[in-house]
């Protein structure tokens, strides 16, 4: 049989098909009588077209088109640019894109994967979001307001979250001191502890069975266990200013509080009553001063092998504004036996210092080179209060304490040790009625205002007793 002289090709599935378009090359196919595909050009040398063999690597299913296409290839997927016609492709969920030249898809979706924002193009900076398109998520959490932003907060501090106050007591000489975060609208409250080696004060209130479930402060101290005496001073103060809960006896204040372990930086002294009181005068809902005051003066960080490879650690704070108008807002105390990383770019904070200025060592070099014996391991703990406007339930605070904790786990490299007492506080105002109690998104909020306070406590905190600061470290 001749060859009707137009290409034939072997169908994807072998079967006989009578002229038309390959399912698979999108070109026309030849059957002879016996029911077989032929191939015109397969002969040998006589012009006749023989019994065509199966090849070996069918073309692929759309190839670029030297001549323009009739209707019915423009109509199987082809699109025309620049007087040339190329196929257009499919992502992994057949979304249909440009076949090529510019590409019409915003700076967020051209760093994504399959159409969903990837972190790194909604973050940018200290881990800082930038604003997103509507109808986009983020960590599988719906985060855009009718505003359209997820933004940090006019402060980017704790203090972004209306009612919330901080104040700070320092000791630069004896290397101490303590932080006091005043919520007298605090509608419930929570604590979540991870750390193996906490020293805490009245968190038994904030348990979902009991009864207050809230508080009015939250005393964040050095000096370990002793540094818990500060939070009777904030009290005494609260109560003389008629806040508390009230009873025939008067107005009782909550005050729960947690201490970490400094008392190997300086000379052993911890904040007591008196210096607690003046941390809760000082409160301001202002700015909030950061790196090595307060509870933060004396806290190291990446002690994994051992105290005099040590750097600074201290206070740090940030916040964003997300849904709805939702502000969440952490304030982190940073004293952790690990190493410090920035979660934006996967580089190292702080690490153990090594033989030559500037050098710092890995967690897998520091865990490999450690002395199992160190006491170093058992003195350390990071604190963390993180607050919230938004109402919800005490349930879903506790959540909110408990994502605290991601925070913690991805800027801290090994964090939760049984040598930490890594202890999380969450309030919320219950100011700002939700449309929707997505606490997925909170979550997330929460997460990334931790890490980012813990990432900024180490970057602005200063040397102090002889241990460098990773900025001076790196410096040298």
């Amino acid at each position: 049989m001749r060859s009707t002289g137009r290409p034939a090709t072997f169908s994807c599935d072998n079967t006989t098909r009578t002229p038309s378009r390959s399912p698979c090359l999108g070109r026309p196919n030849t059957t002879s009588s016996h029911g077989r595909t032929r191939r015109t050009g397969a002969s040998h040398g006589t012009g006749r077209g023989s019994l065509g063999e199966r090849s070996p690597t069918p073309e692929p299913a759309f190839t670029r088109l030297a001549t323009r296409p009739d209707s019915s290839e423009l109509s199987r997927g082809f699109a025309r640019h620049d007087s040339t016609y190329r196929p257009t492709s499919y992502n992994r969920n057949n979304r249909r894109r440009r076949a090529s030249g510019g590409s019409s898809r915003s700076r967020g979706e051209r760093n994504s994967r399959d159409g969903r924002p990837c972190r790194r193009s909604l973050l940018g900076g200290e881990g800082i979001p930038r604003s997103l398109p509507t109808g986009t998520t983020f960590f599988g959490a719906s985060c855009v307001s009718k505003s359209n932003l997820l933004i940090p907060g006019t402060l980017d501090a704790i203090t972004d979250v209306r009612g919330i106050r901080v104040g700070h007591w320092t000791s630069r000489r004896q290397a101490t001191g303590c932080t006091v975060i005043l919520c007298e609208s605090c509608t419930a409250g929570a604590v979540a502890i991870q750390g193996g080696a906490p020293a805490t004060h009245e968190t038994d209130a904030l348990a979902g069975e009991n009864l207050v479930r809230r508080c009015h402060a939250v005393v964040l101290t050095g000096g370990s266990a002793f540094g818990l005496a500060s939070t009777t001073g904030v009290a005494h103060w609260l109560a003389a200013q008629g806040v508390g809960i009230e009873t025939k006896g008067g107005p009782v204040p909550i005050v729960v509080g947690a201490g970490l372990f400094d008392l190997n930086t300086g000379p052993h002294a911890f904040p007591g009553a008196e210096e607690g009181e003046r941390a809760a005068k000082r409160a301001t809902s202002g700015k909030i001063p950061q790196g090595s005051v307060g509870a933060g003066t004396g806290a190291t960080v990446a002690k994994l092998l051992g105290m005099e490879q040590r750097l600074k650690g201290g206070v740090g704070t940030a916040s964003l504004v997300g849904p709805q108008g939702i502000v969440v807002g952490a304030l982190a105390v940073t004293n952790a036996v690990g190493n410090i990383m920035n979660p934006e770019d996967g580089s190292m904070v702080a690490g153990p210092r090594g033989g030559e200025p500037g050098e710092m060592r890995t967690p897998e070099q520091a865990v490999v080179e450690q002395n199992e014996s160190a006491a170093s391991l058992r003195e350390n703990t990071t604190l963390v209060c993180i607050a919230t406007n938004a109402a919800i339930e005490h349930v879903g605070v506790q959540r909110l304490a408990v994502n605290g904790h991601d925070g913690l786990a991805r800027s801290i490299v090994p964090s939760h040790t049984l040598g930490d007492g890594d202890t999380v506080f969450a309030l919320t105002t219950g100011a700002l009625s939700m449309e929707s109690d997505d606490l997925t998104t909170l979550g997330v909020m929460a997460m990334l205002t931790v890490e980012r306070a813990v990432v900024r406590s180490v970057n602005l905190a200063e040397g102090l007793a002889g241990v460098p600061s990773a900025k001076e470290w790196g410096s040298d």
